[in-house]
């Protein structure tokens, strides 16, 4: 069992569950170390599981399944994510990207396309999308396939995402400074490297730059 990729279950869809395993068990190079079923059992599993190279994640809500995914980030950041879900909300994909999740498929893949992601997966080269994920809505948001890969919206790093938020907000440079931790001179560089990576000329288009791509 030593070459055969181990992987955990997180689903609280007792149909969705059965699909999943279904189409894991025809794959010989595959073990299921355990199936949980909501978020509390999920954590407990990769506390006290040692071996796990992935988790496929099917959660009904997407609010548990983004915690669950940046609680891993803390627990577990070696393990792949792979979402599995109806969900084909561009602001929920984006958040779960933002993550560093490793795939999100929608539910309609085939087991033949789903195998071949947690393969892929488990290299943990790139980002993978199956089924009918609005790629087309992402690249938009990220204005390129290496953005979307490497998880920065037209090249944004986090910190300059976190400052054009603020601003989208209201907030002044005096504000964001204090609310970042960060000194006056470091926001305003940062606005200027936002402008630049938009192109725009002002802040204000900035703003309304990244509301309308979804990047804020």
């Amino acid at each position: 069992m030593t070459n055969m990729l181990r992987l955990l279950i997180a689903s609280d869809s007792v149909i969705s569950t059965i699909g999943i395993e279904n189409s894991i068990k025809r794959n010989n190079d595959f073990c299921i170390v355990d199936i949980c079923k909501d978020y509390e059992s999920t954590i407990k599993a990769i506390k006290t599981i040692g071996d796990i190279d992935i988790i496929i994640i099917n959660f009904i809500e997407e609010e548990k399944e983004l915690k669950l995914s940046s609680h891993l980030n803390e627990l577990r950041p070696d393990i792949r994510r792979i979402i599995l879900t109806t969900s084909k909300n561009i602001t929920h994909i984006i958040a779960e990207i933002q993550q560093h999740i490793t795939a999100y498929i929608i539910n309609d893949i085939s087991p033949e396309e789903l195998a071949t992601i947690i393969r892929s997966a488990n290299f943990g080269h790139g980002l993978y999308f199956g089924g009918s994920a609005p790629i087309d809505k992402l690249l938009e948001t990220f204005g390129s396939n290496r953005n979307l890969i490497a998880c920065k919206p037209y090249e944004l790093t986090q910190k300059e995402l976190n400052v054009l938020k603020l601003l989208s907000k209201g907030k002044c440079s005096k504000e964001i400074a204090k609310t970042l931790n960060i000194c006056y001179n470091t926001v305003e560089t940062y606005k200027e490297r936002i402008k630049r990576k938009l192109g725009v000329n002002t802040i204000i288009e900035a703003v309304v730059f990244g509301v309308e791509k979804n990047i804020i």
